[in-house]
């Protein structure tokens, strides 16, 4: 049995118009058709048997990434071929090598003094924080730790 009143207003239907406000009433089947879920009922839409993924976007331009130095300019020319292809750019340069901070005498005697001063006034501890930093010492400058022992063994400060 058909609805013979509009449910917004409550006016009359006239083929399922309402006269009042003009709203159309759908009919019976057209609302249970949302509820469908049966997937015999829909049909499956037709595809290339090669095409693996249909909605599947193209890939994007990737932007080219220059590098930069530390001043923040991009490396051109030199650093990159004929052919349009990055190369790595060479290290920096002017940086110490790691591990290996002092790079002159008067920088390994400002990170040392301590041992000096106890390698002199005391030549037996003084040996023993020597062999104990060894490793840890810039092999150019390890005579100066040396000397220092040396010097306090030779040359007693307290006579």
């Amino acid at each position: 049995m058909a609805a013979k009143r509009c449910p917004l207003c409550g006016g009359r239907l006239n083929k399922n118009y309402c006269e009042s406000c003009g709203y159309e009433v759908p009919d019976d089947e057209d609302i249970s058709a949302l509820y469908n879920l049966d997937p015999s009922d829909y049909p499956e839409p037709e595809r290339d048997p090669g095409e693996i993924y249909p909605d599947f976007a193209p890939p994007r331009d990737v932007p080219e990434i220059k590098p930069r130095d530390s001043r923040g300019n991009t490396y051109r020319g030199q650093y990159e071929q004929q052919n349009g292809q990055q190369t790595t750019p060479p290290p920096a340069q002017g940086l110490p090598p790691p591990g290996k901070p002092e790079d002159t005498a008067g920088q390994f005697i400002k990170k040392y003094w301590p041992l000096f001063l106890t390698a002199y006034f005391f030549p037996v501890l003084g040996t023993f924080l020597t062999a104990v930093l060894w490793k840890r010492m810039n092999p150019r400058f390890r005579w100066i730790a040396v000397l220092a022992v040396a010097a306090g063994f030779v040359l007693p400060p307290f006579s």
